[in-house]
């Protein structure tokens, strides 16, 4: 059983509607366990040790819920299902959200400055939309199995923007990746499509590694260090997307990497693709423009003066 005997507000097995609620220095906000339905609007928790909602076997609902200064903002586990909107998580020690063998829809909810923005785990559910997660180490980490939904939302100035593993999927549609440190998406062993996103100054665009599986549709990547970035055995399928402004490269391709591109344009990037190892580049209708280094540079580069370009 959950530990809630140092909540301000608690929900039991049975049924919680609040209102213009103001909780300030507990241990814990609300907290929902045991098959209790909670419902909580226009409220404000500040300098909350643990969780200010918790969610452990139970259902929430919340609007319009600001956290400032938390453990957690909401935790869910325990298949434990919650639905949140409007509500802004802010100076968070861990997680804005963490959701463990649980139900998380989340729409126009605002992250800042925490540890993770949502945490997401051991095969949850999770449909996120118009949010936004600012200044985070992650952004948004979802593992075991976990299957995310992300529409129109943005990740800003994280280290890792959204980080995929252990047989986790994301699927994206729309939305903006920016300004992240070490990339705007990284995939290791998971699976990630994208169609109509922006990624925009960051270290790598996209980043799918051992074995990761992507596939980007009609996306845009502009003034990264590195667009696209894939390596050990990942496989990646793009089309009808633009990469431009890239310092370094617009593709970067390591070895085992099965690369599929189509009706792609590349400009003004230093490689709009470089080989860095042997792997497998199909590539059909795609235009090249303005790249100062190369358009494409093949494996194994030449080092006798022939010249390895495309």
């Amino acid at each position: 059983m959950n530990d809630i005997s140092d909540a301000a507000l608690s929900c039991v097995g049975g049924r919680l509607t609040a209102a213009k609620v103001v909780l300030s220095r507990a241990g814990q906000g609300l907290a929902v366990a045991d098959g209790g339905e909670a419902d909580i609007r226009d409220a404000e928790m500040t300098d909350i040790a643990g969780a200010g909602m918790s969610c452990a076997g139970g259902k929430l609902a919340a609007a319009r819920v600001t956290v400032l200064r938390a453990g957690c903002g909401l935790t869910i586990t325990a298949r434990g299902e919650a639905a949140i909107r409007d509500c802004a998580l802010t100076d968070i020690a861990g997680a804005g959200v963490t959701c463990v063998a649980g139900k998380l829809t989340a729409a126009a909810v605002a992250i800042l400055r925490s540890q993770t923005g949502f945490a997401l785990h051991s095969c949850s559910a999770a449909d996120i939309s118009g949010s936004a997660v600012r200044a985070a180490q992650t952004g948004i980490e979802a593992t075991s199995g976990v299957r995310l939904r992300l529409s129109d939302s943005s990740v800003n100035g994280c280290d890792r923007g959204v980080w995929i593993q252990e047989d986790a999927s994301l699927s994206v549609c729309g939305g903006v990746f920016e300004n992240n440190s070490f990339a705007g998406i990284y995939t290791d062993r998971g699976a990630v499509s994208v169609a109509g996103a922006g990624f925009k100054k960051n270290n790598i665009g996209v980043f799918s590694d051992h074995a990761g599986a992507v596939v980007i549709d009609k996306a845009e990547f502009s003034a990264n260090r590195t667009g696209l970035k894939c390596d050990r055995g990942a496989t990646v399928r793009m089309a009808m997307t633009s990469v431009y402004g890239c310092e370094w490269d617009g593709i970067w391709c390591g070895e085992g990497v099965k690369l599929e591109l189509n009706s792609n344009s590349f400009a003004a990037n230093r490689h709009g693709i470089k080989e860095d190892g042997p792997c497998e580049v199909k590539m059909a209708g795609n235009k090249f423009s303005e790249n100062f280094a190369a358009d494409h540079l093949a494996w194994p580069h030449a080092t006798d003066g022939v010249s390895g370009k495309r």
